[in-house]
């Protein structure tokens, strides 16, 4: 019965660090999966970055819905072409005088 518990939470740990996997095969090919290598095919855990660009966690309260991107994008657009009429005021401005 104790084995059958330890076995029990040996699966529950592996299952719940779900992580990747890079597996060389006997042909010598290499490929990348979610679970353990078999057979003959020999392979190591494969740790990943999973922060964002930003350094924060994945899974953080910052929103990267499309909508949101799409926003983000809008506000971006909208300042260049603030940026744009700015600079084409100021070259009429010196042609003027």
């Amino acid at each position: 019965m104790r084995q059958g518990w330890i076995g029990a939470l040996v699966l529950v740990a592996v299952s719940a660090r779900a992580g990747l996997f890079k597996c060389e095969h006997p042909d010598g090919s290499i490929s990348y999966q979610q679970t353990a290598c078999r057979g003959e095919s020999r392979g190591d855990v494969v740790e990943v970055d999973t922060r964002t660009p930003s350094g924060e966690p994945l899974g953080s309260t910052r929103d990267y819905s499309v909508a949101s991107q799409l926003k983000s994008m809008q506000a971006q657009q909208a300042d260049e072409r603030k940026d744009r009429e700015a600079r084409r005021q100021r070259a009429l401005k010196q042609t003027r005088t």
